[in-house]
């Protein structure tokens, strides 16, 4: 019994190892060269294919076959590979003259966005040419299926696509690295940053020109202002017109007394004209040039001391003896003008006399005063009139400007009787 039971396992073994056999012996190595070949991309041509057949794996009922393969071979034609731009272009740019920019440059605000596109184009570097020979080293299984064999587990060493593609594989719009092509869009590129350039250099030339030609136009205008500041503030300069707040006024003289120190330094006092020895001193400056956010007016001056009758003056309307008080005069031709910011503030309207302008003509008014007050009567009628007649006036303030030209009428009146007499 026990014999027949050994025989029966040596048939068993002996029947496995014959099957083994004939699965091996049904793969051929053309058949497993020929799916190799299948394998490899068609634009590269098989010369020679080496096997090495490895020890066979069971899988299940089945012999898994491995092989290790060697494959000569040699392109159709031209094989390229991806190339970033940041590698072989970038470098290729730069050297044909193109300027880098950085953040704190300010020469091109674009940055890098002066590259036309170029850093979106695929760029292809030459990997194989059809005069290599390429040897390919992989790894391929097999096994026989009873009448036909399965293959599978194909895989080379270094990956069919570092070997390259041919250049119709990659879009059209592809360049090949160091080719004419390559080079005229490299060359278009940096001649068009050249250009931008130099209408960039054009443009901040002319902007240095057109800025010197301002300042030196903004110099010669703020010369001319204060020399004409310095004239209309000098020691002698004489000034009458009229303070006025709401329907009060009153004419009043102001006269500059010194001037020093290229008017850094200004003494001036007001007086009544029919009594010159009512005086307020007053001292200041001038401020030729001011900041954008100055408004005030350039000459400046402000209480010092003062010997005179508030009654005379206008009473408890005028805040000239204020020891606070400060007034800032525009320059308009020949006249000061000093605004309050509403009409409840002084108001104070100043011409220049002609006795401080001509010598003659103080000689011939001095034996006849009432005339002085005549002429300053007539040109402060003719203010009001153009502050009735301009649109930013308020009715509250034509209303008290109307008031005070008929005061002055009746004034005008007295006075050319006066001096008809």
């Amino acid at each position: 019994m026990k014999a027949r039971h050994l025989g029966m396992i040596a048939v068993s073994v002996a029947s496995i190892f014959l099957a083994s056999c004939n699965q091996e012996a049904g793969i051929s190595d053309q058949q497993v060269s020929d799916y190799i070949k299948i394998q490899i991309p068609p634009y590269l041509t098989v010369k020679s294919v080496t096997l090495q057949r490895l020890t066979a794996a069971s899988q299940g009922v089945s012999v898994v076959q491995t092989y290790n393969f060697k494959l000569a071979g040699a392109p159709e034609e031209p094989l390229f590979v991806s190339a970033s731009f940041d590698s072989i272009p970038e470098r290729d740019l730069i050297s044909k003259g193109f300027k880098e920019t950085s953040a704190g440059n300010q020469l091109l605000e674009g940055g890098r966005n002066d590259l036309k596109g170029l850093d979106q184009i695929q760029y292809l570097k030459q990997a194989n040419q059809p005069s290599d020979t390429i040897t390919i080293y992989g790894t391929v299984g097999a096994r026989k299926m009873v009448d036909k064999v399965d293959f599978g587990g194909f895989s080379v060493a270094s990956g069919l696509e570092n070997l390259g593609k041919p250049k119709g594989s990659f879009p059209p719009t592809s360049l090949i690295v160091g080719s004419a092509a390559y080079n005229e869009v490299l060359d278009g590129v940096v001649r068009a940053q050249n250009a931008e350039l130099a209408k960039i250099r054009a443009a901040e030339q002319d902007k240095r020109v057109s800025d010197a030609a301002m300042l030196a136009a903004k110099q010669a205008d703020d010369a001319k202002r204060k020399r004409e500041l310095l004239a209309a503030t000098a020691a002698g300069a004489h000034y009458r017109g009229t303070w006025f707040i709401r329907s009060s006024s009153r004419i009043i003289d102001l006269e500059f007394t010194d001037q020093e120190m290229d008017g850094r330094i200004l003494r001036a006092k007001f007086t009544l004209p029919d009594d010159p020895s009512q005086a307020l001193e007053y001292e200041g400056y001038l401020e030729p040039i001011s900041s954008p956010n100055d408004t005030a007016g350039p000459v400046r001056l402000h209480f010092v001391r003062g010997s005179a009758k508030r009654t005379d003056w206008g009473g408890s309307y005028s805040n000239l003896f204020d020891q606070y008080a400060e007034f800032h005069f525009e320059l308009v031709s020949d006249r000061l003008i000093h605004r309050g910011q509403s009409s409840s503030e002084l108001q104070i309207e100043l011409s220049r006399s002609k006795s401080s302008a001509s010598p003659n003509d103080a000689l011939q008014n001095e034996g006849n005063p009432a005339q002085s007050e005549i002429d300053h009567i007539r040109t402060r009628t003719s203010q009001i009139l153009e502050r009735l007649r301009d649109p930013g006036t308020t009715q509250d303030q034509k209303a008290s400007l109307r008031d005070e030209a008929g005061k002055l009428a009746d004034r005008l009146d007295a006075l050319l009787g006066k001096k008809g007499q």
